[in-house]
């Protein structure tokens, strides 16, 4: 094993530190923002350490806006998400790879194609579907359009883990 010098160790500690803040500085930058007041947004010359900070923006989030159903209504929709998505595609994917059949090419093709279009594509069509079937603005048709999106990727994820079990289980 080769050894590295202490300048290049260092050196390396020195680019990770650098991208450690080029990653962090648009948090940063957030947290920061969050703290200012609406005339200090708009100045010309920005300052990421705020001049007067405020916790009115917090207070108008708080109080302006029903924060906490939003929260109840996102959970509600991600956990039902997850679980009928792991459901449907855990199965899906020990099927395509257990089972060598005609039927398997194609769908592994289908599962990648599916994943090249961005979803803004499809919007407005299912924006009217979901307003034909009455599903608009519910939790049922949020679910139904996050776990039809994330399926594909669910059951290529899913499909390399189950390639690892031993048949016998």
């Amino acid at each position: 094993m080769r050894r590295t010098s202490p300048a290049m160790r260092a050196g390396q500690y020195l680019l990770l530190l650098a991208f450690m803040v080029f990653l962090g500085f648009p948090l940063l930058w957030m947290v920061s923002t969050s703290f200012k007041g609406p005339r200090e947004l708009v100045t010309l010359n920005p300052t990421i350490i705020p001049a007067i900070p405020t916790l009115d923006n917090y207070v108008s989030v708080i109080n302006g806006q029903d924060i906490v159903q939003a929260t109840i209504n996102s959970m509600i929709v991600s956990v039902i998400t997850a679980v009928l998505t792991v459901a449907v595609a855990l199965p899906a994917a020990y099927a395509l790879v257990r089972f060598k059949t005609s039927f398997r090419r194609p769908a592994l093709i289908w599962i990648l194609v599916s994943q090249v279009f961005p979803l803004i594509l499809i919007i407005i069509p299912l924006f009217l579907i979901l307003k034909e079937i009455g599903l608009l603005n519910s939790h049922v048709g949020l679910v139904i359009v996050y776990v039809v999106w994330s399926l594909p990727f669910a059951m290529w994820m899913l499909q390399g883990y189950v390639s690892t079990l031993p048949r016998e289980l």
